[in-house]
């Protein structure tokens, strides 16, 4: 069971850039799609590749009721939207100082090979 303290951080504003590195990533894997050098993707705080919604930012949310609680807390981190992001990213280079995190990371592995 993942600890669901580990990537609890930030606030609405938070959601808001994870957003805009979506889009950008995209923009920029599409635009060097086909240049002739490897897309390698950096993330120097990869954290667990989740992030856990404060409490504060799921109060009046709704979603309690249908989908539980633990299902709406988890969205997406950095490291996990690059790996989304198409056209993709030839590799990936995650970097994570605290352990715990990184084993979380290190799970990705088998949902993008």
């Amino acid at each position: 069971m993942v600890d669901s303290s580990l990537q609890q951080f930030g606030g609405g504003w938070t959601q808001d850039k994870l957003a805009r590195v979506s889009s950008y990533l995209s923009a920029y894997t599409n635009a060097l799609k086909n240049m002739p050098f490897t897309l390698i993707y950096i993330d120097a705080f990869a954290g667990t590749g989740y992030r856990n919604i404060k409490i504060e930012e799921r109060q009046g949310f709704g979603l309690t009721e249908v989908a539980g609680e633990d299902a709406k807390a988890f969205h997406d981190g950095s490291a996990k939207i690059a790996l989304r992001t198409d056209p993709r990213f030839r590799e990936y280079c995650f970097i994570e100082q605290d352990p715990v995190k990184c084993t979380e990371l290190e799970k990705l592995k088998g949902e993008f090979p």
